[in-house]
């Protein structure tokens, strides 16, 4: 199986921050394969994580367009809030939510 990132490659940094998450451009250090089968160790300047055959962590995700743009609109470390933070929802409220749609950019 081929590693989801070379050396070098960028990809999109996700950090928790207390008002959401923060975006941050960074690149493949260096890429192992890890202990699990189908999963890649990575390094890079912001830290390093294990991530899955498709390059996905809960910290690290490929760089795709949009988030590429994203960053070139927002500049690195931007922050994406959720605008249900604060509502409050009853047992027989509709709870779901589009994919995207609760997102603020910011």
């Amino acid at each position: 199986m081929p590693a989801p990132y070379e050396q070098g490659q960028p990809l999109a940094w996700i950090e928790i921050d207390t008002e959401g998450v923060r975006v941050h451009r960074a690149r493949v250090e260096a890429i192992e394969p890890s202990a699990t089968t189908g999963s890649w160790h990575i390094t890079t300047e912001r830290g390093s994580t294990t991530v899955d055959a498709s390059g996905v962590a809960p910290s690290a995700v490929p760089l795709e367009p949009d988030i590429a743009d994203d960053l070139y609109l927002y500049g690195d470390g931007y922050l994406v809030t959720s605008s249900l933070i604060g509502l409050e929802f009853s047992a027989d409220m509709d709870t779901t939510v589009e994919r995207g749609d609760d997102l603020d950019l910011g």
